[in-house]
């Protein structure tokens, strides 16, 4: 068979083939790229896969623990509510011994105030009497002076009438009274 030329000079029959072979290239190419697209899918497929069963078995175990939690929850709730409610019930006592404790704390303030105002009123009297008692020790010493001044003075003039006049022992002079200190006593 003899080929027909173009009328370029170009064979017809290789055009096709060229034509043919470059879209079974073309489709070769876009099979590859499917093929490795699918094969990235696939692996992606497979890392997610593995990815939820891991998850799924870390879900599973804290769905173990939570189980466990809430059964051990459930054997000690009785005994922990019951141990909180005696612990409470401590707690109200020792408040009410606070309070009894704290009123005995006032009163025996309050019965420190009435003897330290008892002890300040006995002192202020005994004070009154030491006070009273100097000024009788006083008046006393004062009379006593008196009465030897006044002693004093009659022996001068006994002594006087007896010698010249201003030839006494006290050259004629007699000595003054000392001044009496009186304050009214109250008793």
């Amino acid at each position: 068979m003899a080929t027909e030329v173009g009328a370029h000079g170009e064979d017809p029959s290789g055009d096709a083939a060229v034509a043919a072979e470059q879209t079974w290239g073309v489709a070769g190419e876009k099979l590859r790229s499917v093929n490795a697209s699918e094969k990235a899918i696939e692996q992606k497929q497979r890392e997610l896969q593995s990815c939820i069963a891991q998850n799924y078995a870390r879900i599973q175990g804290v769905e173990r623990e939570l189980a466990g939690l809430q059964l051990q929850l459930k054997l000690t709730s009785g005994p922990r509510a019951s141990a909180l409610e005696m612990m409470r019930r401590k707690i109200e006592q020792q408040a009410e011994k606070v309070i009894s404790a704290r009123a005995e704390h006032a009163t025996a303030l309050k019965a420190a105030d009435v003897t330290a105002a008892k002890l300040a009123a006995e002192e202020a009297a005994k004070d009154k009497l030491c006070q009273e008692l100097n000024l009788l020790v006083q008046q006393s010493a004062h009379a006593q002076l008196n009465a030897l001044d006044a002693l004093t003075r009659r022996v001068q003039a006994l002594t006087a009438s007896g010698s010249a006049p201003g030839e006494g022992t006290n050259g004629g002079t007699a000595a003054a009274p000392a001044a009496v200190i009186v304050s009214p006593s109250s008793t």
